[in-house]
């Protein structure tokens, strides 16, 4: 059986005075939960009969990815987890254990598969089950990886509950010049369009944000 074809969701980003008022409105707010949002490439992890695929935008111009794969292969293998499809973001890591995406793009670093959402496993499709079920479970399989050597290929997104818990987090987002959280519904199912994920950029990262976008035109200009 072929695995299902899933759209990566796509998060919504307030614009101009909504910005403010939306981020502490879904700080205050106990049902949306904060995840850090990681600096790297967003893919799916597919998983089935022993192979490993990961689909990404713009894979071209990312090299190594076969050794991704046989390395998340590895680990994936020694479970009994069946079919697996994964939401993540491929990154790489600089020796201040923070993500860098011109490593990443270089090929350097420590390139990990931060996943943050189930969609698929064993024989069941998770995209139209709630979040916190999703995250439970997804939880349960990531602590069965880890037992395998998962703990260098697969991260699990960081995830945070409680007004002070989320605005903590914001901070230390900002002081590490990280590109900025999402917020998801608890109840939200994948690609969902009543309740759908919200993307709060980090205003410190813009400057990060376009020497990176110079560079990456610079290396592929430099590219057959």
């Amino acid at each position: 059986m072929e695995l299902p074809k899933f759209v990566p969701m796509r998060p919504k980003e307030p614009k101009g005075p909504e910005y403010a008022s939306r981020f502490l409105g879904l700080c205050k707010d106990n049902d949306w939960v904060l995840e850090c949002k990681y600096d790297g490439v967003r893919c799916m992890m597919h998983y089935q009969n022993g192979e490993v695929r990961l689909l990404c935008q713009r894979e071209s111009y990312f090299s190594g990815l076969s050794e991704v794969e046989a390395r998340v292969k590895k680990v994936v293998d020694l479970t009994n987890v069946g079919s697996l499809v994964l939401d993540c973001e491929l990154v790489s890591f600089g020796s201040n254990n923070l993500p860098d995406y011109d490593l990443l793009l270089n090929g350097q670093g420590r390139r990990s598969l931060v996943v943050f959402d189930l969609l698929y496993a064993g024989e069941q499709d998770f995209s139209s089950v709630r979040f916190m079920q999703r995250k439970f479970t997804l939880s349960e399989i990531y602590e069965k990886l880890l037992l395998t050597g998962g703990r260098e290929i697969l991260r699990l997104a960081e995830a945070y509950w409680g007004a002070e818990a989320k605005l903590e987090a914001y901070v230390k987002v900002r002081r590490e010049r990280r590109e900025g959280v999402l917020f998801k519904h608890k109840k939200s199912v994948y690609n969902d369009t009543v309740l759908p994920w919200w993307k709060i950029v980090n205003p410190d990262y813009k400057g990060v944000l376009r020497q990176r976008a110079l560079n990456f035109v610079r290396l592929t200009k430099q590219r057959p």
